[in-house]
């Protein structure tokens, strides 16, 4: 989980400590993520929490720490030899027509009291 908490941003300052723990029990499920879903989304949670606290959209966030050039460096001293990430998230944002979807959820909530939609 260690290994996968910076998801895809560049966090300088993270230190992670990582505690084994032994139960009497075998695992009921397989192991096929090693850890790498819930070190994705601990960072994601952080970022959600860290937009709020900033009153910042999450996406405006997110784009900001995104890992940016290769060469970047992980929390775990790996270089990144090739780091799109970027133009992936740009390319996603146009192509998904995030900021229209985004804008008739937020006025379909405004005129909704119980009803409501996200993105």
């Amino acid at each position: 989980a260690l290994f996968h908490s910076d998801n895809v941003y560049k966090i300088p300052n993270f230190r992670g400590v990582g505690h084994i723990c032994i139960t009497n029990t075998g695992s009921n499920t397989a192991f096929r993520g090693f850890g790498g879903p819930q070190g994705l989304l601990i960072c994601e949670t952080w970022m959600d929490h860290l937009a709020s606290a900033l009153s910042l959209r999450p996406e405006e966030l997110r784009l900001r720490n995104l890992y940016d050039f290769e060469g970047s460096v992980t929390h775990f001293f790996q270089r990144l030899e090739r780091c799109p990430v970027q133009r992936m998230f740009k390319e996603l944002t146009e192509s998904s027509e995030f900021e229209r979807r985004l804008a008739e959820a937020e006025s379909f909530n405004k005129q909704n009291r119980w009803r409501k939609r996200g993105m």
